[in-house]
């Protein structure tokens, strides 16, 4: 889990991924509080140079933001994952982050991944076939 905390001038914390290819990726996480002495307010956000995909607030009421969703993204294209100081401005804003980001086979692997699985079992059935011939022989 990666602490992050926003700066004294309002300035947010930013955690950014770079795609290194053309994919969809699966995305799951969660942002949690990390102060004990007074509950984290902080408000946390993930984007594309395009979209703002994700928005929540880490506040006395919930102190945690669970998340996953699926994005494509293009080689180079990144995804920023940051944390602002809410409406505490700044005390008591140590924030954690935990991210899984992984590329998620196109629809077209299953097709292939199946069509190489059925040929596979043919070679067995066929090999079983031609064994218990020759042995019965």
């Amino acid at each position: 889990m990666l602490l992050l905390h926003p700066g004294a001038d309002g300035q947010y914390a930013i955690v950014r991924f770079t795609a290194p290819a053309a994919a969809t990726y699966s995305v799951s996480g969660i942002f949690i509080g990390l102060d004990n002495q007074n509950r984290t307010t902080t408000d946390d956000h993930i984007f594309t140079p395009a979209d703002n995909l994700y928005a929540a607030s880490v506040n006395s009421s919930t102190y945690s933001h669970a998340f996953s969703f699926t994005r494509a993204l293009a080689a180079n294209e990144t995804l920023d994952f940051s944390v602002g100081y809410g409406p505490d401005n700044l005390y008591y804003d140590s924030t954690g982050l935990s991210a899984t980001i992984s590329p998620t086979p196109e629809p077209g692997f299953y097709g292939l991944m199946a069509l190489g699985l059925a040929g596979l079992g043919t070679v067995v059935i066929r090999r079983r076939n031609n064994s218990s011939s020759t042995t019965a022989a």
